[in-house]
């Protein structure tokens, strides 16, 4: 989830050198927290939808190297999430699974 939007801050702290990298953050609440990250940096993006509803199309078909669930603290709802990312997912992809 995005809420208070630490780890998202975090992870755009982590890839302040790197001008290709990218983070996208989901969650079901609007959060303001969202609109500000995304004002402050083109790098993030949020979608306003449950991360159990990714789609490679929200990431623009990129791979993905770091995927941090951080959201609905439920099992089914990261493994729904993890078996939709996978394909997405790089040969190195590191994946992180918080509070689940």
């Amino acid at each position: 989830g995005t809420s208070h939007g630490y780890s998202a801050i975090n992870w755009m702290h982590a890839i302040a050198d790197d001008s290709e990298a990218r983070v996208f953050s989901y969650d079901i609440v609007p959060y303001p927290t969202a609109q500000s990250l995304e004002d402050a940096d083109s790098r993030f993006t949020f979608h306003l939808k449950s991360q159990a509803d990714f789609s490679p199309e929200d990431i623009d078909f990129r791979s993905v190297d770091v995927a941090f669930f951080d959201a609905g603290h439920l099992l089914e709802y990261s493994l729904a999430a993890f078996e939709k990312l996978l394909p997405s997912l790089s040969p190195t992809a590191l994946v992180a699974i918080h509070d689940t």
